[in-house]
């Protein structure tokens, strides 16, 4: 993860600086657009993922759940939530030490972040790319 995430902020520090746009990236504001700078940030975007992934499995084998089930009722709504939002509350928060973001804006990135990955989601079980939500 932390690998690829790494390689492609590489590859997307490239492209803003060769398209020009550049400026409208949030964390280009305030750091440089470099290559060192860019593998450690990738490297930091996929660490937190992972590591935002963990109390995820740790919760589901307390309460006895299969990896791709969400259990009864209340708690599959809770692990439904989190099951979204989990990894992406990770990069969020990188994203918001490195872009400077204030708590609305953090609130809101969590938050659209959490119904574009439902959404994306549901376009993909329409796929039949994936099985369940």
């Amino acid at each position: 993860m932390m690998l690829g995430t790494s390689i492609f902020s590489i590859i997307w520090g490239f492209i803003l600086k060769i398209s020009d746009l550049e400026s409208l990236n949030l964390i280009y504001k305030y750091h440089s657009n470099t290559l060192i700078f860019n593998m450690f940030t990738g490297m930091l975007f996929g660490f937190a993922y992972m590591i935002f992934e963990l109390p995820n499995s740790f919760i589901k084998r307390r309460f006895d759940i299969d990896a791709s089930h969400r259990g009864r009722f209340p708690v599959n709504i809770f692990v439904f939530i989190y099951d979204q939002t989990d990894s992406m509350l990770g990069v969020i928060s990188v994203l918001a030490v490195l872009g400077r973001l204030t708590l609305p804006e953090y609130i809101l990135g969590v938050f659209l972040g959490g119904i574009t990955h439902i959404v994306v989601n549901l376009v993909l079980i329409m796929f039949g790319v994936r099985r369940y939500l």
